[in-house]
């Protein structure tokens, strides 16, 4: 939808920076929001207005997404009611999140860890960039050494 101030607004921000900051916006307001209900705070004065806050400020970052002009290309698959359906999931999927024991972050951290590092040491090993760049290196270093013999 046309929203005028968002929409005002947008045309004035560079090409995804709008998307990454409603994004942003509305994973920590998710976040809050699982928070707010995990410790219980919510049931007190001032955790509901945080958690209306919280809310209102999730909701205005999916309208400020919803108010980007949407892909209209025939696709062979496409999410429907973009960005309503991903939004509920990002919301589902961080109030379980938020559920989790500090035990077990610090379990995803350490494998995550692991993880990378092997996938990085290897990509590094095995880069096929890595072939390419250094046979450009050694063809150059061919050239230069034929042109000072002569």
């Amino acid at each position: 939808p046309n929203i005028p101030i968002i929409s005002k607004r947008l045309q004035e921000m560079k090409a995804g920076s709008s998307i990454l900051y409603s994004i942003i916006v509305m994973v920590l307001g998710f976040t809050a929001i699982g928070v707010l209900i995990n410790t219980n705070i919510y049931r007190t004065p001032v955790g509901t207005g945080l958690m209306i806050l919280f809310t209102l400020i999730s909701i205005g970052s999916v309208l400020c997404i919803d108010a980007h002009q949407q892909n209209c290309m025939e696709l062979d698959y496409k999410v429907f009611w973009v960005p309503y359906v991903p939004a509920v999931s990002l919301l589902f999927n961080v109030l379980m999140m938020t559920q989790l024991t500090i035990l077990t972050w610090i379990r995803v951290a350490v494998w995550m860890t692991i993880g990378l590092a092997i996938y990085f040491f290897y990509g590094i090993s095995h880069s096929k960039e890595e072939l390419q760049w250094k046979e450009e290196r050694r063809k150059i270093a061919l050239k230069q050494l034929s042109v000072n013999i002569y």
